[in-house]
Order: structure tokens, then sequence, then C-alpha cells
């Protein structure tokens, strides 16, 4: 999900990642600086989605958000968007912790480039608590909200940190439990310990 909104009368641009549906509303988590300035809220938040990447839709800034993990909750109206096929936006992921060295990408709204991710990957430099610190030279403002990709094209974070040479990412496992302890049924597809 791609986020372009005001704040304090500038633009902000971020990204964010789909984790759950209700009857009327779809819901989406993104880095809280992306629409809170302190006190200041953004005004005219409007996301973008990539199977339909030309229409913009109005979203809402939630109460729910958490300044120090940095994470916030966007909501748009299922009335907006009834022909967009939902199931396309739920990423598969893994809960696994990255380990040194391995390869990650970096997906999201740098500079206004929607959907931009790094043609070659980005290396784990440590995975500390609930941050995920990687080497860089592709982030920059707009990925925050972001996902964070491992080789395989599985979910593993959420970018919080946008400037090189490091990015920074939340950890999935945190972002879930901080949902969960908000009262959302979060509905990203998880991976099986099956041997795939």
């Amino acid at each position: 999900v791609m986020v372009n909104a005001l704040m304090d009368d500038l633009p902000s641009v971020g990204a964010g990642i789909v984790f759950a549906l209700s009857e009327n509303k779809l819901f989406m988590v993104t880095a809280n600086h992306v629409v809170r300035n302190g006190s200041s809220t953004a005004k005219a938040v409007h996301v973008k989605f990539k199977h339909n990447a030309g229409l913009s839709f109005d979203a809402s800034v939630s109460d729910h958000f958490d300044a120090a993990a940095d994470l916030a909750v966007l909501t748009v109206g299922l009335d907006q968007i009834r022909q967009i096929d939902y199931c396309s936006w739920f990423m598969h992921v893994d809960n696994t912790t990255p380990k040194r060295g391995e390869a990650v990408y970096a997906v999201g709204n740098p500079r206004g480039f929607e959907w931009a991710m790094s043609v070659t990957p980005e290396y784990v430099a440590q995975t500390k608590d609930d941050r995920i610190l990687f080497q860089s030279t592709f982030v920059g403002p707009g990925h925050s909200g972001g996902a964070l990709l491992n080789k395989d094209g599985r979910l593993i974070g959420m970018l919080d940190g946008d400037q090189s040479p490091y990015g920074v990412a939340i950890r999935l496992t945190r972002v879930v439990q901080i949902l969960r302890s908000w009262g959302y049924l979060v509905e990203l597809f998880e991976r099986t310990s099956t041997g795939d």
C-alpha cells in the first residue's frame, strides 16, 4: 500500500501493509511518523493498492497508534473499493528470525516512486530485540511503513527507518503482537514449519 498525506500542510509519503478486513473496512499498518508528528495528525490521507495503482482511495487515521514502536493503523471503507480482489493484498509471512548476512528487500514509496524495490538485495547487519538493521544504499524517505521481504518474497518486517546507509524494520512478530493487543484479527498468512 502506498500512502500520501498532508502533515502540517506539507506532503508526507510512506507505505503500509494490509493486515485485516472487516465487513465494511480494510485495515493497514504503517509507520506512525508517516501520519503523525507530535500532536499533529495527517490530513487528506490517500492510499493506493498495487493491483489498482491508478486509483487513489481516501483513508482515515485510526486512534490506535504506538509512538514508541512507531506503528499506526489506517482504515479504508469498503464502499470505495468493492471491485478490488481483497485476497490479493494479504502477504505470505515468515516469522523466523533473520540472520546476519541474509538477503532482504525493502518495498516502499521513496520520494514518491511507488512500489520501489532494489534490483539487488540488501543484507541483514543485525537483529536486536524487535528490530532488523540492514545495510542499504537504496532506502530513502518514503520507505517508512513499507514491507521488508526476505529472499523468498515473504514478509518479515515493517520499515520504520529509511535513512541509508542502514534501514531499520520492526520485526513482524512485534507488529502483529501490538495489533492483536488492540483487538485486531490479523489476517496475514503464516509460513508453517513443514519443511517447505
